[in-house]
C-alpha cells in the first residue's frame, strides 16, 4: 500500500469485530483517513460506530468504491472475489485482502485490546475494578458541567471505612483486599447508574451523586450506604463487622470547583470519625481537622 505525504484514505469491507478495530484504532490517527465502511449486512456492529464518528456506510461494494476513491482497500471479509472486484477498480496495489488483511486485522485486534487494557489500567482500580480517582475526578467534573447547565444539584460523599485496619492486620492483606470486593459489591446495589462509586485508596471510597433534588435525597443514599455495611461480612470463614463515616458536599451550596467539593467532603467525613463514626455529615463551614 502506497502511503503519501498527506492522509492515507482507507475503505474498510467488513463490519464485524475486524472493522470496529480498525475504526476505532485509526479514527484519530493523523496519517490515516477512513472514508468508509462497507458490508451486506445494514446490522454489522461495525456500523453504528462508524455512523457515530461520521464515516460513511454501505452495503454494495461497487458503489462504496466509487463514492470513495481514490483510497486503499482492506477486505476483512476473507472473499477473494471481493478484493478481485476492487483490484479491477482502482488497481491491484491499493487492494489488501486474503492472509495479508488477516494478518494486519488480528494485529490491530491484539493493538485495540492492549489499549483498552490500559485504559482500564489508568482508570480503574485493580483490586475492586471501581473507578479509581483519576476516573472519579472526570466523572465529578462532567458531572459539575451538567449540573450547571440544567441547574441541578450534586453531591460528593466521602466514605472512610471504620473497623477495616484491624481486619486487615488481623487476617493479612489477601483478606483485606477480598472485604473491599464484597464493599464494592454492596456499594454498587446502593447507588443508581448515573451515578459514580470510585475507590480513591486504602479503604477511602468516594461518590458522585448527580442530580440530586435536597438534602433528605443524600440522606437516604448515606444511610443505604451505611445500612449495606452493617451485615457482618464472611472472609475466610471469619466474621468481619465493620461501619462507615461518610461526608458529604454539595454543589454548589458547598463549593463549585472539583477540589474544593471533594476536601470538604473529608473534612465532613473527620467530622463523623471525630463524633462516633458510623453516621454521615454535610459539610459546615466550621467543620475543620482535629
Amino acid at each position: 500500500m502506497k502511503i503519501e505525504n498527506e492522509s492515507q484514505r482507507v475503505l474498510i469491507i467488513g463490519g464485524g469485530r475486524g472493522g470496529s478495530a480498525f475504526i476505532e484504532l485509526f479514527a484519530n490517527e493523523t496519517l490515516c483517513h477512513v472514508v468508509g465502511l462497507v458490508d451486506t449486512d445494514p446490522n454489522a456492529p461495525a456500523f453504528k460506530l462508524a455512523e457515530k464518528l461520521n464515516i460513511p456506510v454501505f452495503c454494495n461494494v461497487e458503489d462504496t468504491i466509487n463514492a470513495c476513491k481514490p483510497c486503499s482497500v482492506f477486505n476483512l471479509t476473507q472473499d477473494e472475489s471481493v478484493s478481485e472486484l476492487a483490484a479491477k477498480m482502482i488497481g491491484v496495489s491499493s487492494v489488501i485482502g486474503g492472509l495479508e488483511a488477516k494478518l494486519i486485522w488480528q494485529m490491530v485486534t491484539r493493538l485495540k485490546d492492549a489499549g483498552d487494557e490500559l485504559k482500564k489500567l489508568a482508570h480503574y482500580d485493580a483490586v475492586t475494578n471501581l473507578p479509581n480517582r483519576v476516573l472519579f475526578f472526570e466523572r465529578l467534573k462532567n458531572g459539575i458541567a451538567q449540573a450547571k447547565r440544567y441547574d441541578q444539584k450534586l453531591a460528593v460523599l466521602f466514605l472512610d471505612l471504620d473497623g477495616f485496619k484491624s481486619v486487615n492486620d488481623k487476617l493479612g492483606h489477601t483478606a483485606g483486599d477480598t472485604l473491599l470486593k464484597e464493599v464494592a459489591t454492596r456499594l454498587l446495589k446502593v447507588v443508581r447508574e448515573v451515578d459514580t462509586v470510585a475507590r480513591f485508596g486504602g479503604d477511602e471510597f468516594a461518590f458522585v451523586l448527580n442530580n440530586v433534588k435536597n438534602k433528605g435525597n443524600i440522606a437516604l443514599v448515606a444511610n443505604k450506604i451505611l445500612t449495606s455495611l452493617s451485615d457482618p461480612f464472611i472472609i475466610n470463614s471469619e466474621i468481619c463487622v465493620i461501619s462507615g463515616s461518610i461526608g458529604v458536599s454539595i454543589f454548589p451550596d458547598n463549593h463549585v470547583d472539583t477540589d474544593s467539593l471533594v476536601n470538604q467532603a473529608d473534612k465532613a467525613m473527620y467530622a463523623v470519625k471525630n463524633s462516633g463514626k458510623n453516621n454521615y455529615h454535610i459539610f459546615e463551614k466550621s467543620m475543620s481537622y482535629k
